[in-house]
């Protein structure tokens, strides 16, 4: 039912007409072996591009044109959609045009055409949000994770009379949340040495955050659960796990938040990164992730860059809320999300 949301809420969310039935659509045996022949030309693609190390690549269909470079089709392309493709050679599609939707998953052998009628939302606690094809809004992603991107997107929540911005709804439907205030200069390790967030030690800023006094008043709340976050250690591409209440920003979540394609690929000291993303603000604070030289960190420019184990800097909390909450407002400063009682 998730994907068949995605794929459909293209048409609605840019105001087209949408079909009751899937048989009013014509030359649906025509529509579905044109993309099948697109499906082809990506495997081509994939095959001819021998230095494919992205965990996936992104292409965007607007007005029958593919907007970023790099990938040229021949076959027809659907008026709005976009293109998966993951480092396995797989490839997933969401396309529509105005009287039809069309998917493919990564581990569907061909794309199919769907019904486009009410399947325009997806849910945040008991709440009904639509999903957005242009401009700030909750976006559809890889995986079936649901991003808050843009300049100022309505994902405000207020818990205990703190502020706080939603950054994604995942594929179990857990409400990722980062406080929309931070902490001020706090070193990553006490003995100025690399200590991974994943463990526990009682020099790592991990262990501070999840076992201090200070902050004992978020893991009490019961509105933010334990939950498995990771570290991604850039230079080895490996994932550290651990699991916590506290938490703190991955880079992954950064970059998947700016509306600017040219952030996707590397990234790091990427001045694009900064454009039409809500994360960005006018402070440097760190993210979880590392590599052999130091920490990973956004600068006060929206810039990744890589921060030293001896320097301190500022922090975010990161939390996982409770996903069976009730909620109240419309996700605007002025009005945010309030968890209520029914």
């Amino acid at each position: 039912m998730l994907t068949l949301l995605l794929l459909c809420s293209l048409a609605l969310l840019i105001g087209y007409p949408t079909i009751k039935l899937l048989n009013i659509v014509k030359n649906k045996e025509q529509i579905e072996s044109n993309m099948n022949k697109i499906v082809s030309e990506l495997n081509n693609y994939y095959n001819s591009n021998t230095n494919f190390d992205d965990e996936y690549k992104l292409f965007t269909i607007k007005d029958y044109k593919i907007t970023e470079d790099g990938l040229q089709l021949n076959s027809n392309l659907p008026e709005n959609g976009y293109i998966y493709i993951n480092k396995e050679g797989k490839t997933k599609i969401i396309a529509n045009e105005e009287t039809w939707c069309a998917f493919k998953d990564f581990n569907d052998e061909h794309v199919t055409l769907s019904s486009c009628e009410d399947l325009n939302t997806v849910k945040l606690g008991d709440y009904i949000i639509e999903l957005t094809y242009n401009g700030d809004g909750l976006y559809s992603s890889y995986n079936n994770n649901y991003y808050f991107r843009g300049e100022n997107p309505n994902n405000y929540i207020l818990i205990n009379e703190e502020m706080y911005r939603i950054i994604k709804i995942d594929s179990d439907k857990n409400i990722k949340i980062i406080k929309n205030d931070y902490i001020e200069n706090i070193k990553w390790s006490k003995n100025n040495k690399l200590s991974d967030y994943a463990i526990f030690d009682n020099n790592n800023i991990a262990y501070y955050l999840n076992y201090d006094n200070e902050f004992k008043k978020y893991r009490i709340n019961p509105n933010f659960v334990e939950t498995e976050y990771y570290s991604y250690i850039i230079n080895t591409q490996q994932y550290m796990k651990s699991t916590s209440i506290v938490s703190m920003l991955n880079v992954e979540d950064y970059i998947n938040v700016s509306l600017d394609t040219n952030c996707k690929n590397n990234f790091l000291n990427n001045k694009f990164c900064s454009n039409k993303n809500w994360l960005h603000t006018d402070y440097p604070y760190f993210t979880r992730d590392y590599d052999s030289q130091g920490i990973y960190a956004i600068s006060k420019d929206g810039v990744v860059y890589n921060h030293t184990f001896d320097i301190e800097n500022n922090v975010r909390l990161v939390f996982t809320l409770n996903k069976n909450i009730n909620l109240d407002g419309d996700g605007t400063f002025e009005n945010p999300y309030k968890i209520v009682r029914k």
